[in-house]
């Protein structure tokens, strides 16, 4: 027994050898290193994109700019000085940090409009002065909001404009103080006091301001990225969702007005909103551990899995995840012809006279394959690592996740439960590895077995959203099989698509274990009896 494990542990030794190739590798370390790169970066991108948004504003001042420079008029004057005083503001909101630029921007672009037009129309008010203001703007300008804002205010009440004037100012006040301060703090006190003036000033039923704004005011907290203030945030959201969304009455189900539009049946419907309720519960739970702890946590939002509570490097690296169809295409264009090659090149009649018998021959080859997915895989996660650490930060990577067991909160390392979840992930990539072996060692033309696994593992990688897209087809069959579960990100994730199927057909986050185990056993222990009695000749 110990010569035919070391005789094998040679043969693998010596498969690996042969099949591995130093540009093989520096090329899927490339692919890898590129996907990783464009999926941090892409989605980066998309969080900030935001604060590029004033550039527009800024094209506006520079239009009213020239404008005035060669026509000036009384209009074009008070529209500049209005201008002049958003883009002071405004270049000093981007020196600061503690502040959410874009939306604090298009606040000040509004708030300030309004406090120049509302003050204006005050001082002025049934003057000459006004009169010849609003005849001087252009054709063209009488479209501008802060034309049409003079117009209605010059034929209001005065009464009415005053206690608008005086509303705006309270607001002015605190947001210029906030921007001057870079203080979250000051800008929170300015939404809630928005609230109390738009109560007291323009309706007895204003929109109700979210309550993380009282929150930073209560506790003094000048970060808007501040941990407590972020976790605050997400458990109002998880509350404020099991609250207004209980189980919906079979007449409400008819009126269609519930969240779980796209199941067929009641019971459907009433499962879909039991599975919400246990994510909402759970998503309490560990915002609060987070509020009480200062910890982050890194819950997917149900439909949307690039938007967590909040963006961490833990969000990013958990990309990685899915780097197993990746490594999948890598292993199909580099290792198709694993078994047919041996047959073209002659090779297989070598083996064959070994004294070791065949299927330590074959399981040597697969062995090579399982290794080197895993070796990939951990490229492509040092790969994540390191963008999501010089993107966001290297610290979150090396703290602790927050996982929900049994209705209790726990701690973990982040990278022991990114590793844990990668195995998990791994299982139905070996399943495919099989299959490739398999496909490789029936099919002598390397160009088809590549072509026909390709498409296979295409249609696996997407096979959740084309169910939920394919309504009116039964899909109960394949949930038996491995081929669903290629990207695990869709069952990891809490991907809507994944919960669609998981509430429609009845499968658990662990229903691929099984299908998967059976068809990685089946796949092998056909491929090695039929290349176990096979003719070598005749497969020549």
């Amino acid at each position: 027994l110990h010569s035919t494990s070391r005789r094998q542990r040679q043969m693998c030794i010596r498969d690996r050898l042969k099949n591995f190739t130093r540009g093989k590798f520096i090329f899927a370390c490339v692919i890898l290193g590129i996907v990783a790169f464009i999926t941090i970066f892409v989605n980066f991108y998309i969080m900030n994109i935001g604060t590029s948004v004033p550039v527009s504003r800024e094209q506006e001042y520079q239009s009213a700019l020239n404008s005035y420079e060669q026509d000036p008029t009384p209009y074009r004057e008070l529209k500049l000085m209005y201008y002049q005083q958003f883009f002071d503001d405004f270049s000093k909101l981007m020196e600061t940090e503690h502040l959410s630029k874009s939306n604090v921007a298009d606040q000040m672009y509004f708030l300030y409009q309004n406090y120049y037009s509302y003050q204006y129309v005050l001082e002025h008010f049934n003057q000459p002065e006004l009169t010849n203001l609003l005849d001087s703007a252009s054709e063209s300008e009488k479209s501008d909001t802060f034309y049409i804002s003079l117009k209605n205010n010059s034929q209001s009440d005065y009464e009415r404009v005053a206690k608008l004037f005086s509303f705006y100012e309270q607001e002015f006040n605190h947001m210029h103080q906030a921007v001057q301060n870079d203080s979250y703090y000051h800008y929170a006190q300015y939404v809630v006091l928005s609230e109390d003036l738009q109560r007291e000033f323009v309706s007895e039923d204003p929109v109700v301001i979210r309550p993380e704004f009282s929150y930073a005011v209560e506790n003094k907290i000048d970060d808007y990225q501040d941990i407590r203030l972020l976790n605050y945030q997400f458990y109002q959201d998880f509350k404020q969702n099991l609250e207004s969304n209980p189980i919906p009455s079979r007449e409400k189900y008819r009126s269609g007005d519930t969240l779980a539009y796209r199941m067929d049946t009641y019971e459907q419907t009433v499962q879909y909103y039991e599975f919400m309720h246990e994510y909402w519960k759970e998503g309490m739970a560990l915002t609060k551990y987070g509020i009480e702890h200062q910890l982050k946590t890194d819950i997917p939002i149900v439909g949307d899995n690039l938007y967590a509570p909040y963006q961490t490097s833990q969000t990013y690296m958990n990309y990685g995840l899915s780097l197993g169809v990746v490594i999948l295409f890598l292993l199909i264009l580099t290792n198709s012809s694993i078994v047919s090659k041996e047959y073209e090149e002659g090779t297989v009649k070598l083996l064959y006279t070994k004294k070791a018998p065949r299927w330590e021959i074959l399981l040597a080859k697969i062995c090579y394959l399982i290794i080197l997915m895993y070796l990939f895989w951990i490229v492509g996660s040092i790969f994540y690592f390191l963008f999501s650490g010089l993107f966001y930060g290297f610290g979150d990577l090396l703290s602790s996740k927050l996982l929900y067991v049994n209705g209790v909160v726990v701690e973990l390392p982040y990278l022991i439960c990114y590793f844990r979840e990668l195995l998990i992930s791994s299982l139905p990539v070996i399943f495919f590895i099989c299959f490739l072996y398999g496909m490789s060692s029936f099919l002598s033309n390397v160009a088809l077995t590549a072509s026909l696994l390709s498409i296979v593992s295409l249609f696996s990688a997407f096979f959740f959203s084309l169910v939920s897209f394919l309504r009116d087809v039964d899909f109960s069959l394949f949930f038996w099989t491995p081929f669903p579960y290629l990207n695990m990100r869709y069952v990891l994730q809490y991907n809507d698509d994944f919960i669609y199927s998981q509430v429609v057909y009845g499968i658990s986050r662990t229903s691929f274990v099984l299908p998967c185990v059976i068809g990685i056993v089946l796949v092998l222990g056909i491929s090695f009896v039929v290349l176990n009695f096979q003719d070598v000749k005749t497969k020549a």
